[in-house]
């Protein structure tokens, strides 16, 4: 699921969830661990809420606290 949320997010901004910059690998890893998932650009504010809850679920960092496929549809 966790792949799913990262596609989607993907699909829906044209970015990557934790950031894209190769140079800061450990800026990116340190978002990971913290669930620091950003919405605050101006291509989110274009985005239904549905489809922002569904990203935020699918990258739940804790797996067994991350819905399956079923609860996510």
């Amino acid at each position: 699921m966790w792949s799913t949320g990262v596609v989607a997010h993907i699909l829906l901004s044209g970015t990557f969830p934790f950031g894209n910059d190769e140079k800061d690998a450990e800026l990116i890893k340190s978002s990971i661990k913290e669930d620091k998932l950003n919405f605050k650009t101006l291509v989110w504010d274009q985005i239904s809420d549905t489809a922002k809850d569904f990203v935020k679920l699918a990258l739940t960092k804790n797996p067994d606290k991350r819905p399956n496929a079923i609860k996510l549809l």
